[in-house]
C-alpha cells in the first residue's frame, strides 16, 4: 500500500543493520545539550523583558537545529551492509522543517504567555505543530540516506513513532513554559534527549530496507565520524553561547532584583526615617511654639512692666525740660535732668529694638507703601544728624541728582532706614571724614548709596553684617550700639521688595546700596486746618499717669482734661460730657478697655467719639487686637509727647460732623467696614548723639491728611499713616 508517494507494508522484511554506539553516544548528548538550552532559553522569554523577539530566535535556533543536529548524526551512525549514501537537499529540508515548525510553536506559546497563564489549548496547538515538524524532520533524515534498495514502513510502528513526536514536542513546549528550577531542568533535558532517541528507534525500526540490484545508491558519500564532527562542533557552539546568554542575562535579572529589593528595603527605611523625623520635628514645633508663647508672653510683660515706669520718668523729664509746666531749672539741673532723658531713652531704645525687630521678623510690620520723593527724603535724614555730624567733626555730603526721582516705600520705615545708615557712617567713622549720600536711577530701578570713610568691615565679617545682635567686633569698643539696626534695615528693606548690599574694605570705608522699585509721584492732599478744640476725658487708674497726663494738656490750648479712674465712671462721663476724645487705658479694673471700647460703641450717644488707646501693651499681637477692636490710634508707653499732642490735634481738629459720618457709615455696613485706623505712638529712639534727639523727634511729629470724597460716594474712613519707633544704628 502507498500512501502519497510513501510505501506500508506491515509485513516487510529489510536488510539487517547495526549502530555505531559513539556516535549515538554523541547524538544524545547533543540532544541533552540542545534540550537543556532551549529551557534555558524559553525561560528568558517566557520573562517577557524587552529582549524577548532576541529569546525567541535564540529558543528557535537551538530547539530546531539541536533536535536536527541530533537526528542527522543519529543517521550517520546507522550501518547496513548495503552500499549508501546521502542526498543534501532532503538533510536541508528536513532542517528548515524542524526550525520553522520550532519557531511558529514557540510564537503561539509567547501568546499564551501574554494573557497570564499556560493554557493546554495553546500547549496542544504548539505541540501539534512541532510534531508535524519533528515527524517531518525524522522521516525525511530517514530519506536522505540513499541505498540500493526501497524503503518500506511498517503502519503500527510509523504511527507509534508520529504519536511519539506530537507528545514529545507538547511535553517539550510545556516544560519550556513552566516555572523550573535549574535541576528540574537538567532532569527534563535528559528525559527530552531519550524521547527524541525512542522516536528515533521507532522510526528506525518503522522502516525496512529491502535490497534491489536494479537501485544503485546515488548522493554525497561521507566519512560518517567526520561528518558528525562537522555536525557537532557548530551545534555545541551555538548551544554554549545559548548558554552563556542566558547565564549573564539571569544574573542581570537576579542584580536588577537584588537591588529593587535594596532599593524598596532603602526607600522603606528612609521613609520610616522621615516619619520619625516629621514626629520629631512636629514635637520640636510644638515645643518652639509653646516656647515663642512663652517668649510672648514674657516680652508682654516685661515691656508693661518696664514701659510704665519710663512713661513717667521721660514725660517729666521732657515736661521740666519744656519749662512750661514747671519752674524754669537751674544750669546744673537742666543738666541733671537731661542725663535722666537720656538714661531713659536709651533704656527705651534696646527694649524697641528687640520688640521691632520680633514684629519685622515675623512678618506683621505694618508698612504703608506708596511713591516716596528720594530726594527730600534723603535731605531730610541728612539734616537730622548734622548736629551728630559736627560734633563727630564728620561732613554728610548729599548729591540727589535725580531730583523728582520717586520709589514704592514706605517713607517712615525707609526714613528708618536712612537715618540707621547714616548712623551708622557717622559713628564708624574718622576725625575729619565724610559720609556721601545719593540717588539715581539705574536700569529702571531707585538705587539709594550710602558711602563713609570710616573704618570699614573686615572681610570675615561681611557676611555677618546684617545678622541680628552681631556688632562685628565692635563689642569692646566705646561705641554703644545693640546690634539689631542693619539686621532691622535689611528685613526693611525687604519688606518694602527691596534690596540692601554691603561693600567694605578694611581701613578705607564701607558702601551701602539700596535698591527700590521705582514708582510715579502721588497725589498731594494738604492737611485739614484744625477747628475748635473740646473736652477729653481720660480713663486711667493710675494716678502717675493721670498726672503726667494732666502737665501733658496744659501744653494744648482749649482743651479741658476730665478723669476718671475707673470703667464704669468713664462710661456715665462720656453719656454726660460727650468728649471729643476719650483716652483710655487698657488694663483696668473693673473691665479692660476693650469692653469699654465696645460699650461705648454700642451707645448711640458716644459711638462717634474719638477713642485713643494709652498702654503698656506693645507687642504686634497687641497692635493687632487693638486694630480689629477699632481704636482710632494705639499708643504705646511711654509717650512721644510731641506725637501724641500732634495725634491729639489731628483728632480734634475733625469737624464732629466728620467723625459722626465715619461713625455711622461704620455701624450701617458692618460686613464691609475696615478697621478703624490706628498708629502706634512711641517715643522716638534717640541718635546716639545727644544733640539730634531734639530734632529727630520734631521731624517726625505724626500728620494725617483727607482725600475728598467722590460725590456719588459713600464717604471713606479717614486715612491713618501709622508711626512706627525709628531705632538708633547698631
Amino acid at each position: 500500500m502507498a500512501v502519497v508517494g510513501i510505501r506500508f507494508d506491515e509485513s516487510a522484511v529489510g536488510a539487517p543493520f547495526a549502530y555505531d554506539q559513539s556516535l549515538v553516544l554523541l547524538s544524545f548528548f547533543i540532544g541533552v545539550i540542545a534540550s537543556y538550552a532551549t529551557l534555558e532559553a524559553a525561560e528568558r522569554l517566557r520573562g517577557g523583558n524587552g529582549g524577548s523577539n532576541v529569546w525567541h530566535s535564540i529558543s528557535t535556533v537551538v530547539l530546531g537545529g539541536g533536535v536536527w543536529s541530533m537526528l542527522a548524526i543519529a543517521m550517520l551512525a546507522f550501518a547496513s551492509p548495503l552500499k549508501r549514501g546521502y542526498d543534501p537537499v532532503m538533510a536541508a529540508l528536513s532542517g528548515v522543517a524542524i526550525v520553522c515548525a520550532a519557531g511558529l510553536a514557540l510564537w503561539i506559546m509567547r501568546a499564551c504567555t501574554v494573557r497570564g497563564r499556560v493554557s493546554w489549548i495553546y500547549v496542544a496547538l504548539g505541540g501539534a505543530v512541532l510534531g508535524v515538524g519533528l515527524a517531518t524532520a525524522l522521516y525525511a533524515s530517514i530519506d536522505a540516506v540513499r541505498v540500493a534498495g526501497e524503503v518500506v514502513y511498517r503502519p503500527a510502528l510509523f504511527a507509534m513513532s508520529v504519536a511519539i513526536a506530537f507528545a514529545i514536542a507538547a511535553a517539550t513546549l510545556w516544560l519550556a513554559f513552566s516555572p523550573t528550577q535549574w535541576w528540574q531542568r537538567a532532569a527534563a533535558a535528559i528525559a527530552m534527549a531519550m524521547a527524541f532517541s525512542g522516536m528515533y528507534r521507532i522510526g528506525m525500526a518503522a522502516s525496512a530496507l529491502v535490497a534491489s540490484s536494479a537501485n544503485a545508491p546515488v548522493g554525497l558519500r561521507l566519512s560518517e565520524p567526520i561528518a558528525a564532527a562537522w555536525i557537532a562542533l557548530p551545534t555545541a557552539g551555538a548551544v554554549m553561547i545559548a548558554l552563556i546568554a542566558a547565564y549573564f542575562d539571569r544574573r542581570r535579572e537576579l542584580d536588577a532584583t537584588y537591588e529593587m529589593v535594596r532599593v524598596r528595603k532603602e526607600v522603606a527605611d528612609r521613609t520610616a526615617n522621615l516619619q520619625a523625623t516629621a514626629t520629631q520635628l512636629d514635637a520640636a514645633l510644638a515645643h518652639a511654639e509653646r516656647a515663642s508663647a512663652a517668649k510672648s508672653d514674657f516680652l508682654a510683660g516685661m515691656s508693661h512692666e518696664l514701659r510704665t515706669p519710663l512713661n513717667s520718668i521721660l514725660g517729666y523729664s521732657h515736661l521740666l525740660s519744656s519749662g512750661k509746666a514747671f519752674d524754669p531749672l537751674t544750669p546744673k539741673q537742666a543738666a541733671a535732668v537731661q542725663q535722666i532723658d537720656q538714661a531713659g531713652r536709651h533704656l527705651l531704645s534696646l527694649i524697641d529694638d528687640v520688640l521691632d525687630l520680633a514684629r519685622v521678623e515675623s512678618g506683621r510690620v505694618p508698612l504703608s507703601v506708596g511713591p516716596v520723593e528720594l530726594a527730600p527724603l534723603i535731605e531730610e535724614a541728612a539734616s537730622m544728624l548734622q548736629p551728630a555730624a559736627i560734633s563727630a567733626n564728620v561732613t554728610v555730603h548729599t548729591d540727589a541728582a535725580f531730583r523728582g526721582l520717586f520709589a514704592r516705600a514706605d517713607r517712615r520705615r525707609l526714613l528708618q532706614v536712612l537715618i540707621n545708615l547714616l548712623s551708622n557712617g557717622i559713628k564708624y567713622n574718622k576725625q575729619g571724614g565724610s559720609v556721601s549720600v545719593s540717588c539715581h536711577d539705574i536700569d529702571g530701578e531707585a538705587r539709594i548709596i550710602i558711602s563713609d570713610t570710616g573704618v570699614g568691615i573686615p572681610a570675615q565679617h561681611l557676611a555677618d553684617v546684617f545678622e541680628p545682635f552681631s556688632r562685628l567686633a565692635q563689642d569692646r569698643s566705646a561705641i554703644v550700639g545693640s546690634g539689631v539696626g542693619l539686621a532691622l534695615c535689611r528685613r526693611l528693606i525687604q519688606a518694602m521688595r527691596g534690596l540692601i548690599r554691603v561693600d567694605s574694605q578694611e581701613g578705607r570705608g564701607s558702601t551701602f546700596t539700596i535698591t527700590l522699585p521705582i514708582a510715579v509721584e502721588a497725589d498731594q492732599v494738604a492737611p485739614k486746618d484744625m477747628t475748635a478744640r473740646t473736652t477729653v476725658l481720660y480713663i486711667e487708674d493710675n494716678p502717675a499717669s493721670v498726672l503726667l497726663m494732666r502737665h501733658i494738656m496744659k501744653e494744648i490750648a482749649d482743651v479741658e482734661l476730665v478723669v476718671a479712674t475707673g470703667a464704669r465712671e468713664g462710661l456715665e462721663l462720656a453719656r454726660g460730657l460727650k468728649p471729643g476724645l476719650v483716652l483710655l487705658d487698657i488694663n483696668l479694673s473693673e473691665m479692660d478697655g476693650y469692653d469699654v471700647l465696645r460699650a461705648l460703641r454700642a451707645d448711640e450717644n458716644t459711638a462717634d467719639i474719638a477713642v485713643f488707646a494709652i498702654t503698656s501693651n506693645a507687642l504686634p499681637r497687641d497692635l493687632e487686637r487693638g486694630v480689629a477692636a477699632g481704636f482710632d490710634h494705639y499708643i504705646a508707653k511711654p509717650l512721644d509727647i510731641p506725637q501724641f499732642i500732634a495725634a491729639v490735634d489731628v483728632v480734634l481738629a475733625q469737624p464732629p460732623a466728620r467723625r459722626a459720618k465715619r461713625a455711622r457709615v461704620r455701624r450701617e455696613q458692618p460686613a464691609t467696614r475696615a478697621p478703624a485706623p490706628i498708629e502706634m505712638i512711641g517715643f522716638k529712639k534717640p541718635s546716639p548723639f545727644g544733640a539730634a534727639a531734639s530734632l529727630l523727634a520734631s521731624k517726625l511729629t505724626p500728620t494725617r491728611t483727607e482725600k475728598k470724597p467722590a460725590p456719588s460716594a459713600a464717604k471713606p474712613l479717614p486715612s491713618t499713616a501709622p508711626t512706627s519707633n525709628i531705632p538708633p544704628a547698631g
